[in-house]
């Protein structure tokens, strides 16, 4: 709620932001403001109040929990791709805003099998236990994967460049 304290603690750390120095910005929160799975969903009273601080402020990146499955979103504004930002692309291009929304609560719990039909946002999701591996290429640019625990293997690999 933009009237509480942490609201206005939150949006007054991302506009302190030094983004020459810092022109990635990555946050990170339990509940997901987007999720396609049955067990918990979208909270989206959250993202009705934080989403606009997210393009307000240029979030790079932005990790959550909750959910016991894996899930990256397209380019979002708001609550919709960018339609200009090819989605399927191993390089995220984020030169002209977004945020990709990543859900990862993967590590051992019983994971969260269900899900809803496909949304136009989600571009990858699966339920197995993995890890997100972030590295940084550049001061501008993150390669994140999702790589599964059971075999090792990589199931979703890109570039994010801002």
């Amino acid at each position: 709620i933009p009237s509480s304290i942490q609201y206005k603690w939150f949006e007054h750390d991302l506009q302190n932001i030094n983004r020459k120095q810092y022109p990635i910005v990555v946050v990170y929160a339990h509940k997901p403001m987007f999720s396609s799975n049955q067990n918990h969903g979208s909270d989206t009273e959250f993202r009705r109040y934080i989403a606009p601080l997210f393009n307000k402020y240029n979030v790079t990146l932005a990790l959550f929990g909750h959910v016991h499955a894996y899930e990256r979103s397209c380019v979002l504004q708001m609550d919709k791709c960018i339609p200009d930002v090819s989605q399927d692309t191993k390089q995220v291009d984020l030169s002209k805003g977004g945020t990709v929304h990543i859900v990862s609560g993967t590590a051992g719990f019983e994971l969260n099998p269900s899900w809803d039909p496909k949304p136009d946002w989600s571009v990858y999701r699966e339920t197995s236990h993995g890890s997100l591996k972030i590295t940084v290429l550049s001061e501008r640019s993150l390669n994140v994967k999702y790589v599964k625990h059971s075999d090792e293997s990589v199931r979703d690999d890109f570039i994010i460049s801002v």
